[in-house]
């Protein structure tokens, strides 16, 4: 194996081993690195639940899904099998979207030549995380048209959500109330991103008797909150989907939506960046570096600032018992934006 050629033929290696929403603020590299060059090979090393949204990606060859990304090295035969299989791709590259020491370790150990982390190079605080990755892996950073994600929503798995919306009148309005990790569900809507379900529940009311349907998005961990939602509304302009679509048909179910109203999740990044209509409700999270970012369509971040905000990742989230920051912002307020974005759509 002539290994210098194919290094040299350009084979580059991304790496985001975080949530939905960290996964697809890494995506526009792909896309830029394909456009720049459009023979070269991109390959991705991911979550394993994130897997399945960029295998439709056309900008990436190759996912490697891992699923145990916290079990240490020496521990771990995924690891060891994946380091086995990264020596063997000869990448001229790699681009670790993290500044986690362990996952720069594990690419260390593939022999790939060159490596760019944010263990050695600085996050900047004041660009948002897209711009950062950009610049991390020796791109422009700035440019509007790659905020769009190009997937491929034409393929068999993005399908299979379509039966649920029979009888729905226009227009669909999608509730994402949930957020965050599965283990990490319970009491979710009264604290840190969650917006209280009464909230919730009179957003819904009012969009139905202005003639929405209302279809209630999530994952199997989010049924209960999405049920006890549902049960306040008209069952015949309502649909629960919590726990019923995977990933692919999530993102094709989202395509559909005339608007989704969304905590800080991974949703509302995949909405913002297939271009649906936006209103998101945001709390303690750093905006100025994680908001979802609109491209083909509006999108309306409602928060409510306070002295403590933002407070994530740092001492006042552990300590904080009440989420003011998302308590405070009114369901008139986002009705208003709701009835704004339906009418300009």
């Amino acid at each position: 194996m002539d290994t210098s050629r194919d290094r040299e033929s350009g084979r580059v290696l991304l790496a985001r081993i975080g949530a939905l929403g960290d996964t697809i603020m890494a995506l526009p590299v792909a896309q830029a690195l394909k456009r720049r060059e459009p023979s070269c090979r991109v390959d991705f090393l991911c979550t394993a639940g994130v897997a399945p949204l960029l295998e439709l990606s056309p900008h990436i060859d190759h996912v490697y899904p891992l699923k145990h990304r916290n079990l240490p090295f020496r521990l771990s035969r995924e690891k060891r099998k994946l380091v086995k299989e990264l020596k063997r791709q000869c990448y001229s590259r790699a681009v670790l979207m993290e500044n986690a020491q362990r996952f720069l370790s594990i690419l260390r150990k593939t022999g790939i030549p060159q490596t760019s982390s944010y263990v050695e190079h600085c996050f900047d605080p004041g660009l948002h995380s897209v711009e950062n990755n950009l610049l991390l892996a020796g791109l422009e950073a700035g440019a509007e048209d790659g905020r769009k994600i190009d997937l491929d929503l034409g393929l068999p798995s993005c399908f299979g959500f379509e039966g649920h919306l029979e009888g729905l009148a226009r227009p669909f309005v999608g509730i994402h109330p949930g957020y965050g990790p599965p283990g990490r569900k319970r009491g979710q809507t009264t604290r840190l991103k969650g917006w209280p379900r009464a909230s919730f529940i009179r957003l819904s009311q009012a969009l139905q008797e202005r003639g929405a349907s209302v279809i209630i998005t999530g994952s199997r961990q989010d049924i209960p909150d999405s049920q006890l939602i549902a049960d306040h509304l008209d069952p015949k302009r309502t649909r629960v989907l919590a726990g019923k679509t995977a990933l692919p048909q999530l993102a094709g179910l989202i395509a559909t939506l005339d608007l989704l109203v969304s905590v800080d999740s991974g949703p509302a990044h995949l909405g913002a960046a297939l271009g649906t209509p936006l209103v998101v409700l945001w709390g303690p999270a750093r905006w100025i570096q994680t908001r979802p970012l609109p491209s083909t369509a509006s999108l309306e971040l409602l928060r409510h600032e306070l002295p403590c905000s933002p407070c994530y990742d740092t001492p006042a989230m552990k300590s904080c018992r009440r989420n003011i920051c998302m308590e405070s912002i009114r369901v008139e307020r986002v009705l208003e934006a709701c009835c704004k974005s339906l009418a300009a759509g």
